[in-house]
């Protein structure tokens, strides 16, 4: 669902608070209750820009943080994220970026840098406060204050609009309308990437991804529509950049 490479990650960090059914956890000899969001597609993502430490609450009705995550370049030329939590944490997006060295042998190559990501699933927002993801797997989640400078917003629509391409890993129909009628099934392992046009709520209109129209050849009528999400899930692989 984007550019990544998996690399050993240096963190100290845990994550906490939401919705329902909360969980337990001792820390610092303290019993924490943790609360898990239900698993849903979201609103969009917040994507950190490491310009200063980023304050963490429990809920949107905290005054004060519970703890801060903040970042630190180390000198080989990974990111080091930190708190004072000793847990590890699995946002929508985590990378350390390019090593020195790594980064070297890439522009060698005629590459560019992989910089560090950090990027939360936005699942509720107030006046003042985003409530974010901090682990996929759990659906645990913080506050995050807006109006931070260190932080961008942005919906899930602006992202498919702008992504380089989609495409599917799974089997799908394509309809000449949403709720229209089926024109072209997907049921092989094809590779087709798209670009999308225009979106209307779950409904996505795709054309042929510009420069990539060979993945397509014989498969005339795979343009159309096509549905990007259901209740609980994004149901494509959305790729925003790629590195050549």
């Amino acid at each position: 669902m984007k550019v990544e490479r998996t690399m050993q990650i240096f963190l100290f960090l845990f994550v906490l608070l939401s919705c329902t059914r909360p969980t337990q956890l001792n820390y610092m000899n303290q019993d924490i209750k943790l609360h898990r969001s239900p698993a849903t597609v979201g609103l969009g993502t917040l994507s950190a820009l490491f310009l200063q430490p980023v304050p963490l609450y429990y809920t949107a009705n905290d005054k004060l943080p519970f703890d801060t995550l903040s970042f630190e370049k180390t000198p080989n030329g990974v990111m080091l994220y930190k708190t004072t939590l000793l847990k590890s944490f699995t946002p929508y997006r985590l990378s350390v970026g390019d090593s020195d060295k790594e980064a070297s042998a890439h522009i060698k190559m005629g590459l560019v840098r992989s910089p560090a990501a950090l990027v939360f699933r936005v699942v509720a927002e107030t006046d003042l406060f985003y409530q974010v993801v901090l682990n996929e797997k759990t659906f645990e989640t913080v506050a995050l204050k807006k109006n931070q400078e260190n932080l961008i917003y942005e919906t899930w629509e602006h992202l498919l609009l702008r992504a380089e391409y989609v495409n599917f890993n799974t089997q799908y129909e394509v309809y000449d309308k949403p709720e229209g009628k089926i024109i072209f099934k997907k049921t092989g392992r094809e590779f087709f990437p798209y670009k999308v046009e225009e979106i209307k709520n779950e409904w996505m209109k795709v054309k042929k991804g510009p420069g990539r129209e060979f993945n397509f050849a014989g498969y005339e009528n795979a343009e159309g529509w096509v549905k990007w999400k259901n209740e609980k899930e994004i149901v494509i692989r959305i790729t925003e950049y790629t590195i050549e």
